[in-house]
């Protein structure tokens, strides 16, 4: 099991990092000596939150709409879902009006963003009009935030030259301008807004001075630093028009180009052409369900090595591609999946770029990466028809697992995935280390002086049973999670099924156990229709949830595994923390046929109960809906028993479990809730064990 903070305090503890330092980087952020060279990230439509202030995020549109195979009317059924993640939102507050709601959601945008070591936002203007509903919906929220927290984070202007600008109209753009000609978050260089349209080269050079000489005429001259694709063609025919130039992929689009020669002499190129300002782009990755195309990032080598282009080849300018555009999975804004792996590293890239030295490391911390499913996994294509086959372009797919170690001193970094663990020295300073994908939960670790001084625990089970695609990175950090090194958990042995229920999207919840025992989501209702299941916040990371029927827009769902002995012990322990929708609920898991096996949950409305055979146990239980509660059944050759938030709250005498094998077991069918880190043991466990899991200080030993 996994300790996290909760995500109110997480939020409030990050804010202070604009003013000092925060414990949740390695490096003490070092004081910007009044340096030019600035840091941007692109946002683009998708907010934080689409939820309003009541509904919680297993609910909302990113939810309902996005995440469910079955959203916007089965747009995406044959895809799997639009997205494969979705933003860290915050938690609804019913107390506040909606707007009120979205006011602190874009505050708290902006104050991860500052976190991240950005100057400000680039926003994607697709129209110059206050009623479009980007602006409305999401832009103009962004922007009084930034008004709020303060004049020093900086919003550029950049209108899309491929959507709402492409007519080439110059009074649009002398619209956007005009709208922030006397706001003080706007971004100036040389005393002038800078407009940075993107897809710069729809107009020629020719039209860029029309368009120009109207914005002068109005009295809002611009400083132009056209994105463009392909700087290294363009570049010469645009010097004469624009004093600052931007590309928006080339460099960065892949592996591949990140590390090509070219990159590293993309700012003299630039500069040499005439340009006073070169803008650069980072990337962290790049997947798009869609079109079936994965742009191989290499965990994270795009994002550090686009970053070291700009520090060594003298950028003046970054544009991080992007904070928020979900889709193409190129988001650096917190994430259920990423979590803030892309946004903690450009922190420390940014404060390098700025200083032009790696900031001195403080404190021990490993970042981990790496995908859910290898190259190889291949999708239901009886399920799955659009977008495939995936196509991974820039470089050969790359299968591992990464760590970026950052030491305070010299070290061993090291990974432990399957029962198999590999190391390597490190000395001081950032170092990355990285091991064959393997399927499992892996584990990273430090030692030194033969002392472990850091152990942390992947989020994320991998495994390349799939049945929709999705090759996005994902990841986390050691100062985030728990260290089991420094704070030691109970060692739970047995577990022959954990369902840590972290995963953000997908019709496959993964066993961590070692043992394979993958379930899959169904439609209760037609039985035969593979799924999509909602996530939400779990007791400590994320969890699955369940809708009762008749809820608006959302369909009735279960889980299955398919039944082996193992999993129908006669000795046994079955726990999990749950969140009931209501009083009125049913097993968590039902894996009887006739008088073999077992079932577990509510038995009753307020009863939580155990049944195998002729033995049955029940305990009453006041039903929060609001609280997660953690619930037990240990069962050995003469009793079982009930426990309740760590406690044994009811007994009862009767026989081993009579197993089972063939068919399969359910999980949720008739419950409606919350459920998270499940878990299936072939022993009766003591009082202690139960008492460690609910006060969430076990973990699991794995040995498969």
């Amino acid at each position: 099991m996994m300790r996290l903070m909760p995500i109110g305090v997480l939020l409030l503890t990050l804010n202070c990092y604009a003013d000092g330092v925060t414990r949740y980087l390695p490096f003490d952020p070092v004081p910007i000596k009044a340096s030019q060279k600035k840091v941007f990230a692109h946002y683009h439509i998708f907010p934080k939150n689409m939820g309003g202030s009541t509904r919680p995020i297993e609910n909302d549109y990113y939810s309902a709409g996005w995440l469910d195979r079955n959203g916007e009317n089965n747009k995406h059924k044959t895809q799997g879902g639009y997205l494969r993640d979705r933003p860290l939102s915050l938690p609804p507050n019913p107390s506040m009006s909606d707007e009120e709601f979205a006011r602190a959601c874009a505050d708290a945008d902006v104050r991860d963003a500052i976190n991240a070591g950005l100057d400000g936002f680039i926003i994607n203007f697709t129209s110059s009009s206050t009623n479009d509903n980007w602006w409305k919906g999401t832009y103009s929220h962004v922007w009084n935030a930034a008004r709020r927290i303060g004049p020093d984070f900086k919003l550029m202007l950049m209108p899309d030259c491929n959507i709402g600008f492409k007519s080439g109209d110059v009074n649009l753009f002398v619209d956007l301008v005009d709208r922030f000609r006397d706001d003080a978050n706007v971004f100036r260089h040389d005393g002038k807004i800078v407009l940075a349209p993107y897809f710069g080269e729809r107009f020629t050079p020719e039209k860029w001075k029309d368009i120009l000489a109207a914005l002068e005429a109005n009295g809002t001259p611009v400083f132009l630093v056209p994105c463009v694709q392909g700087y290294f063609r363009l570049a010469a025919a645009y010097a004469s028009v624009a004093p600052g130039f931007s590309e928006w992929s080339a460099i960065c689009d892949t592996i591949g180009n990140a590390t090509k020669e070219a990159a590293g002499g993309a700012a003299k190129l630039v500069h040499d052409a005439g340009f006073s300002i070169w803008m650069q782009p980072v990337r962290p990755q790049d997947f798009r369900p869609h079109g079936g195309t994965v742009n191989e990032a290499g965990n994270t080598t795009l994002l550090r090595e686009s970053w070291m282009r700009a520090i060594e080849n003298g950028t003046d300018w970054v544009q991080i591609v992007t904070w928020s555009d979900h889709y193409e999975s190129s988001a650096i804004r917190p994430t259920m999946g990423a979590q803030y792996l892309f946004a903690d590293l450009s922190a420390y890239f940014a404060s390098y770029f700025r200083n032009g030295t790696p900031p001195p490391v403080s404190r021990d911390a490993l970042f981990y990466c790496y995908r859910q499913h290898s190259s190889k996994a291949l999708a239901d294509t009886a399920r799955q028809t659009k977008g495939l086959p995936i196509k991974f372009r820039g470089s050969q797919p790359v299968d591992e697992i990464e760590v970026v170690g950052f030491l305070a001193a010299p070290a061993a970094i090291g990974i432990s995935c399957a029962g198999v663990s590999k190391t390597r020295d490190a000395p001081a300073g950032m170092s990355v280390f990285t091991v064959p994908f393997t399927e499992g939960r892996p584990e990273f670790f430090i030692t030194r002086a033969g002392k472990e001084i850091v152990r942390t625990r992947g989020r994320f089970t991998m495994s390349d049973a799939m049945v929709f695609s999705d090759f996005m990175y994902f990841g986390g950090s050691s100062l985030r999670e728990r260290n089991y090194a420094a704070d030691p958990a109970f060692i739970l042995d047995g577990c022959v099924l954990e369902l840590s229920c972290n995963e953000v999207w997908g019709p496959l919840v993964y066993d961590s156990s070692g043992y394979g025992h993958h379930a899959t989501a169904y439609e209760t209702t037609n039985e035969n229709e593979i799924t999509t299941l909602p996530h939400a916040y779990g007791k400590d990371a994320n969890a699955v949830f369940f809708f009762a029927p008749g809820t608006p827009g959302r369909r009735e769902k279960h889980l299955s595994i398919p039944m082996v002995a193992v999993l129908s012990p006669a000795q046994m322990t079955v726990c999990a923390w749950v969140k009931p929708a209501n009083e009125a609920n049913g097993y968590i898991i039902d894996a009887r046929d006739g008088s073999a096996g077992f079932a577990f949950g509510f038995s009753a409305p307020g009863k939580i109960g155990f049944t195998a055979g002729a033995l049955s146990a029940a305990a009453e239980v006041a039903v929060d809906t609001n609280a997660w509660m953690h619930i037990a059944a240990v069962c050995d050759a003469a009793s079982a028993a009930i426990y309740i938030n760590g406690a044994k709250t009811a007994s009862a005498k009767g026989g081993a479990v009579a197993v089972r094998t063939g068919g399969s077991m359910t999980i949720a069918k008739g419950y409606y809730g919350g459920i998270d880190e499940f878990m299936l043991f072939d022993r009766a466990l003591p009082e202690r064990s139960i008492a460690a899991i609910a006060a969430g200080n076990a973990v699991v030993h794995v040995e498969k």
